[in-house]
């Protein structure tokens, strides 16, 4: 979502990025977390729903949501 351009970033010049480069990259991975968290915070308002995996471990719907928020 929004690391994109950070990603890119990263595997173009992995040892000469600049403190501007750092700072957006920072700034990226900030407003990701936060937005995981908001919805997150949204699923558990409005009804969190558990199912079992494969494993029989417990998972919600709003764990598989954050993890595709962060896996993007």
């Amino acid at each position: 979502m929004f690391l994109w351009r950070s990603y890119l970033l990263l595997r173009s010049q992995p040892k000469t990025l600049s403190y501007k480069d750092l700072a957006y990259i920072t700034d990226e991975l900030i407003q990701t977390f936060r937005f995981a968290g908001d919805t997150a915070l949204n699923i558990r308002k409005s009804g969190l729903t558990i199912k079992n995996k494969k494993d029989n471990t417990p998972v919600s719907n709003g764990d598989i949501l954050v993890n595709e928020i962060l896996s993007e």
